[in-house]
């Protein structure tokens, strides 16, 4: 590590894994400062965060390594930086089913609160997250998926949508009642190439 990046890291308060794990690079952490500088402020937590989102925001899935350096950067933070920043990883696009079940186990064996163990913030998106993912995976009855269907939300309705093996009559139920325009599209879509293939 050069000293120009350690002077950059000390600026904003980063340690050096931010560098080191290939989650930040020079030249976005040479504009923060910059940013920092020019608005003569002395809160960082505004940078650090805007610094998870980016990681999240400009890569498609993280290696486990990479969302492994994530979590241990997040509980670097303060206890309602670390709850923002999980929250969002917990919540992203591109995390797995393996990553979610990795994220639990080393929340519960590393976090640092004492006899309260996760926050109900982060307990809430784990569980979340974890049911959203056995939507996509785990068989559902007609009645089951009926009752999730009448939740209204939009995450249950795309991990429905995301489900292989959907029947004609699922997907009609997701084109005519998808919480979202995108979701009554893409579940019409699904079900013209189901109907072509009969």
């Amino acid at each position: 590590m050069t000293r120009r990046v350690q002077k950059l890291l000390f600026e904003l308060d980063f340690t050096r894994l931010w560098t080191k794990s290939g989650l930040m690079d020079e030249e976005w952490l040479a504009g923060q400062v910059e940013a920092f500088k020019a608005r003569g402020e002395a809160n960082r937590e505004p940078y650090h965060f805007e610094a998870f989102q980016r990681i999240l925001d400009t890569r498609e899935r993280l290696t486990d390594q990479e969302l492994a350096d994530y979590v241990v950067l997040a509980l670097e933070r303060r206890y309602q930086m670390q709850d923002a920043v999980l929250t969002l990883l917990i919540g992203w696009r591109g995390l797995r089913p393996h990553q979610l079940r990795f994220i639990r186990e080393y929340l519960l064996s590393h976090i640092p609160r004492p006899f309260t163990g996760l926050s109900p913030q982060v307990q809430q998106a784990l569980d979340r997250r974890g049911f959203l993912f056995s939507l996509t995976s785990e068989l559902l009855t007609d009645e089951q998926f009926a009752r999730h269907l009448e939740t209204g939300d939009p995450d249950i309705h795309d991990a429905l949508l995301n489900r292989k093996g959907l029947t004609a009559t699922q997907l009609e139920q997701l084109a005519q009642r998808g919480a979202s325009r995108l979701i009554r599209e893409a579940a019409s879509a699904r079900l013209e190439v189901q109907e072509d293939r009969e």
